[in-house]
């Protein structure tokens, strides 16, 4: 008697080999600049936080054009990346005045400048009352 079960003689891939040709491998950026095509091009958080880990490694030898491109990249990004940012970078200490933060409205640079306008005001009353 003949089984009724039939065997066939294709075989199928297997997982690993559809996962391997279908999953694109993480990239890991190790300068500033293949950092900030990672953060325009993926959403991926692995990839995006190697990137502002990339980033943070070499804020200080970036130019002003490329500080200038990574604030405007970041701004316009999802409030969870610029989070991950803010925690690894310094936003204030120099560079980055035209990010604007996470839950913010005004860049950084406008907010030194409010701090500063502030501490006149503050200390102005105290100038003038000793006039009298």
């Amino acid at each position: 008697m003949e089984s009724p079960i039939s065997t066939s003689t294709t075989s199928q891939p297997s997982v690993s080999a559809i996962s391997a040709t279908t999953v694109p491998p993480v990239t890991v950026p190790t300068d500033p600049t293949e950092a900030l095509a990672v953060l325009t091009e993926t959403t991926d958080p692995t990839q995006i936080e190697a990137a502002i880990e990339a980033i943070a490694a070499n804020l200080e030898t970036l130019t002003a054009e490329q500080l200038d491109e990574i604030a405007a990249t970041v701004s316009a990004a999802p409030v969870e990346v610029k989070r991950a940012f803010e925690s690894e970078v310094n936003i204030f200490g120099g560079g980055l005045d035209n990010y604007v933060p996470a839950d913010s409205n005004v860049t950084v640079g406008q907010r030194r400048a409010l701090v500063a306008v502030g501490a006149v005001l503050v200390a102005a009353p105290a100038v003038v009352g000793r006039r009298k």
